[in-house]
């Protein structure tokens, strides 16, 4: 269900019926991806995410009610979401050098393999192994 979250409508929020062990999830209208999960016990804020190209999103538990009003969770999901971004920007950036510095290793490779055949061919040796 998705819906604008107020403190009156999570304080009223009910449990899930007897005998489920299904939990409802309501997701925010004003933050995007930020919800309230109400469980048998308790109240939890979620923050729902889909990374590594997962077909299912995974929900983060950062917070319980009442222990944290709905804006300090709002501002939390914000902070949490700008901070996951920022770490798939790391990730991406790192994995590109990486893959820059196995080109370039993978290029010396070879640059070395065709000197050692030039250095057998001028020689009129036949290598045996190339490395």
């Amino acid at each position: 269900m998705i819906r604008r979250l107020t403190d009156q409508f999570i304080k009223n929020l009910p449990p899930p019926p007897p005998g489920t062990r299904k939990r409802l999830l309501v997701l925010d209208t004003v933050v995007r991806c930020f919800g309230v999960r109400a469980g048998k016990f308790r109240k939890s804020f979620v923050l729902t995410d889909r990374h590594d190209g997962n077909k299912y999103p995974s929900l983060r538990v950062f917070g319980q009610y009442p222990e944290m009003t709905l804006e300090q969770a709002r501002e939390e999901a914000v902070r949490l979401k700008h901070q996951i971004k920022k770490e798939r920007i790391e990730i991406k950036k790192f994995e590109k050098e990486t893959r820059n510095e196995h080109k370039r290793l993978n290029h010396s490779l070879l640059l070395r393999v065709a000197n050692k055949i030039g250095t057998f061919r001028q020689q009129k040796i036949k290598p045996i192994c190339f490395l």
